[in-house]
């Protein structure tokens, strides 16, 4: 259960109850909300903020349907949330099927957005709606100044991943129309509350110039002043496939991932070093704590470890900075790494530990491929590490820290036992740094 600890002053004081699936669907019926379940999927809890719950809400349509709303709660405080309620009655937030899409909740601290409706990401409606996106999407270079148009009744949206005020990712497959030709795209929208979509479009464009255009999906622009980022959807299976049929190719992902790094980074890519990944991981392994207690020691552990094992800082290069195995389209044609949103600079074997860390936590989960991923996981060492001076430690460190950040994602996702695969996950962490795996 989450504790009260580290909650906004003046938050529910059954803060608990929200990310309890009974708890918050009798908040959200007793504030006149018409549904039937809500159930947790996303926390977050924000300094000075208070907390922040996603939900996959289901319940009856005004015509007795069946219908599923994403929806998230902000546990603010009664003078917070009346601000908030305030603002809101001056604006028009989006209809949906369960009522308004914004709400101020009965126990007076707490505030509900129903999606399209979010609080920092204002053109999630009309990313949302085909209607409107194909007038966005004219926006793009090489669509609308050349003739180009996207057909939204011929077009379609399916969302991805939504991250209540941090991101929404939808996949579309667009009909584009010029003159009396008509053809599929296939494309990938990130939507972003500030101009980081501007900032992975130059990303893309530098990595395709330095390092070969196959290695990342090709972006087709930002607009909406930089919030809106859309690239071409890389065709093929992901890595992780691969690798549970044998078929995956390490020399592959091997020249893939060198070729990322010896790309010219931009200069405003933030240095991830040593140090800060474990500032990182201490937030959030704290909150963690937090919500779980018993998870404080084995935290702590891993933590120290860290600590005591960071390399010396090597010749800094582009990271991917989350590449794990769901990030690796393969293809007869190419091997692509996509999403790019942590990229970084920094020790090569940032993106090493990543990989390495995602194949021993899928070999513990599949037996019965362990060994096969063990050979990958070795084989793409050798090729990575190739030359560098006694690279064993800084392996460690990277595995290890990725291996603790893998053990937020339960808790963060609220999956069923979370508490139960964090522990595993951090074990796994402590044993690599003890030199045990």
């Amino acid at each position: 259960m989450v504790s009260v600890a580290g909650r906004a002053p003046g938050a529910p004081a059954a803060a608990e109850a929200l990310v309890s699936p009974e708890g918050a669907t009798e908040l959200l019926r007793r504030s006149g909300v018409p549904v039937e379940r809500a159930e947790p999927d996303y926390v977050r809890v924000k300094p000075g903020g208070g907390m922040l719950v996603g939900y996959r809400l289901r319940g009856r349509g005004p015509d007795g349907e069946a219908v599923e709303v994403p929806g998230y709660v902000r546990a603010v405080g009664p003078a917070r949330a009346a601000a908030v309620a305030a603002k809101w009655a001056t604006m028009r937030p989006a209809p949906t099927p369960l009522g308004p899409g914004f709400r101020l909740l009965a126990d007076g601290a707490t505030v509900l957005f129903l999606f399209p409706t979010d609080a920092r990401l204002r053109d999630l409606r009309a990313v949302a709606e085909r209607s409107k996106l194909k007038r966005i999407l004219a926006e793009l270079p090489g669509f609308g100044d050349r003739g180009r148009r996207v057909s939204g009744k011929r077009s379609t949206i399916a969302p991805v991943r939504y991250k209540p005020e941090r991101r929404f990712i939808a996949a579309a497959d667009l009909t584009v129309t010029d003159g009396d030709q008509a053809w599929r795209l296939g494309a990938f929208l990130r939507l972003f509350p500030d101009a980081r979509g501007r900032r992975l479009a130059e990303l893309a464009e530098a990595i395709r110039t330095g390092a070969g255009a196959s290695l990342v999906p090709r972006p087709l622009g930002a607009v909406l002043g930089g919030r809106l980022f859309v690239e071409e959807r890389a065709t093929g299976r992901e890595l992780l496939d691969e690798l549970l049929d044998g078929t995956a190719d390490g020399s592959a992902l091997a020249d893939a991932v060198r070729r990322l790094h010896g790309a010219a980074p931009p200069r405003w890519l933030p240095h991830r070093t040593a140090a800060s990944i474990v500032s990182t991981l201490e937030t959030g392994l704290a909150t963690m704590a937090d919500a779980a207690p018993r998870l404080g020691p084995a935290a702590r552990v891993v933590l120290g470890g860290l600590r005591r094992a960071m390399p010396a800082e090597a010749a800094p290069a582009l990271l991917h900075g989350d590449l794990h195995l769901h990030q690796v389209i393969v293809s007869r044609e190419a091997t692509v790494l996509v999403d790019l949103e942590r990229a970084g600079v920094g020790d090569p074997l940032h993106d090493l530990g990543e990989l390495l860390a995602h194949i021993e936590e899928v070999a513990r989960a599949r037996p019965e491929a362990a060994a096969r991923l063990a050979r990958f996981g070795g084989e793409l060492t050798d090729v990575l590490i190739e030359g560098r001076r006694t690279p064993d430690a800084g392996v460690r460190f990277y595995v290890a820290a990725a291996t603790a950040n893998r053990a937020l994602l339960p808790f963060r996702r609220l999956e069923p036992e979370w508490v139960e695969r964090s522990r595993a996950l951090l074990d796994l962490a402590a044993a690599t740094l003890d030199g045990a795996r």
